[in-house]
Formats: C-alpha cells, structure tokens, sequence
C-alpha cells in the first residue's frame, strides 16, 4: 500500500506516461484505482491498456526489473497472466517526473471478468488452486527475483518492535526444506484475478518474491473463504503437490502475513498529510485500528 499522500489522483502525470505509448481515447482515465500502485486505464484502437504509476520512493528499480523478467518469462511459457508492453521507443518501463520520479509500466487488460465483480463458485475456486500450481510449477526453478529475507530485513528496520518475533521467523524459515520455496505471486486475491471461459488470468505481480509456496495458498484461503478451501486445494493438487510440510508452513506464513500487513500499514499512514480530505482521514484511523488491534 502506497503511504496515503499518494492516493491523490494526478491526470497530469498519467497523460505525460500515456504520452509515451499508443494511444487514441484518454476517456477512460477517470476511472482510475489506487492502492499499491495508481492505475490509469485507456484505449488504442479499441483495446483497453493500463498505466501503472509508482512512486521511485516506494519501490526500487531493481525490484522492478525482476518483475519485467519474471512477467517475460510468463509470456516465454504461455502462462495466462497480464502482459505488459514496451514504450514508443522500446522501453520496457518509463520514468517520468512530476514532484518526484515515477517508474511507469503499460500492460495490456487481460481476457474476462475481475473476481470480485462476478459470484464465486466451486469450479472458479477450483480453476484458481489450477492457476496458482501451474504458475509454481513453471517458476520450480526461477531464481533471478528476490525471497523473504529481504522482506525480513526490511521488517527488522520498519517494525523494531517486533524483533523476537521477526527473529523466531528467520529461525523457522531456516529450518525448512529448501525444495518447499519458489516464486510466489503472493497476492492471488479477488482484485488481482480476472476470469474468462474457464481460465484465471493473474494480474499485479509487484509484490512477488522467492518464499515457501504454501504463502500464496495461505492468502488464497484467507480471502476467499472456507467453503472454497476444499475445491481450491483440489484444484492446486491436480497440477503441483502440497508441501509435506504444508501444516507447520501454514502457522509461519500466517505470522509472516501478519507482520508484513503492519509493515504496511505503519508505512501508509507514516507521514501526514495536510488539510486531508474526509474519506483519507476515516481511511488513516480505520487502518490505525488494524494495527493497534
């Protein structure tokens, strides 16, 4: 989540990136979303693309990079996920300044219909364990993206409060069989998922790192509910086995989850902001609640 300063919505800036790419019809771009990113959506000869906005002080470069790489060798593989695509003069990303430096990725809207505009059903949960497996299956031996341990080092800084609890994770992880990490997407929920005659496109992959892989099926179960456990699972052993470890995996990855939604949170509502409007200041005491609880 981006800190709450930049949840404003700036059409200035995401005209200066669109600029860059083809184009043809702006009229979409006031239905922008914002959260992890800012999305600008609009159109070139009737197909629908999307500007990702993210601030240079939120991100790295080099977190970047490995995304592009990992979404190339997606493509490479035919897995059905987002696409993205190169600017005008052949970047695979832009930067663009306004008060800051933005790093600018175009993508192209994926087939179907998003997951949480549409009643879920066993067979989609199904056709999602499907999607996750075969996206670990084909990342078993993908190594050029960075693990959990950063993420933990970054925790330590942000959250020292919680040292023993972070140190305790270290241990954990330290202990389990290396064969149970890979790349996990590690936001396979509703809003990241669109659904279109029986297969699940992923999109938003900026938060993928090397983890136990029992992380993405943990964050599935938790957003979509126990009465689709059974059928996502399924659907996830039809392409790839659970670890043998899964039970134990599941407790480290629900402390890991926990820690890393206060990181975030924390950073979102870090800096004030002045004169806030009313929905940002519900926004900041609804999420200072979350990690007081």
């Amino acid at each position: 989540m981006l800190k709450l300063k930049y949840l404003f919505e700036n059409f200035d800036l995401a005209k200066n990136a669109i600029k860059h790419y083809e184009y043809d019809d702006l009229s979409l771009i006031e239905q922008f979303r914002i959260s992890a990113n800012a999305i600008y959506p609009f159109k070139y000869l009737d197909q629908v693309y999307y500007m990702r906005l993210t601030p240079s002080s939120e991100t790295s470069e080099k977190k970047l990079v490995q995304e592009l790489g990992l979404l190339d060798f997606l493509e490479e593989k035919k897995y059905p996920c987002i696409r993205t695509i190169s600017s005008l003069d052949g970047k695979r990303y832009i930067i663009v300044d306004d008060k800051e430096s933005y790093y600018g990725v175009c993508s192209k809207r994926v087939p179907g219909t998003r997951l949480d505009q549409i009643e879920l059903t066993n067979e989609i949960a199904y056709k999602i364990g499907v999607s996750m497996a075969e996206f670990h299956e084909l990342t078993n031996d993908y190594t050029s993206i960075s693990n959990y341990s950063d993420v933990l080092d970054r925790m330590e800084v942000e959250l020292s409060e919680f040292k023993n609890d972070i140190d305790e994770l270290r241990r954990d992880f330290d202990k389990m069989e290396k064969d149970c990490f890979g790349v996990v997407h590690y936001d396979f929920e509703p809003d990241n998922l669109f659904y279109d005659e029986g297969v699940v496109y992923p999109i938003d992959f900026n938060d993928v790192m090397i983890h136990l892989r029992t992380m993405d099926i943990y964050n599935a179960l938790e957003e979509f509910g126990e009465q689709y456990n059974k059928a996502l699972l399924n659907g996830y052993r039809s392409v790839f086995d659970l670890s043998p470890n899964y039970e134990e995996e599941i407790v480290i990855c629900r402390r890991f989850s926990k820690l890393y939604k206060h990181m975030r949170i924390k950073h979102s509502i870090s800096e004030d902001v002045e004169n806030p409007p009313e929905w940002m200041v519900d926004l900041r005491n609804k999420l200072k609640m979350i990690i007081e609880e």
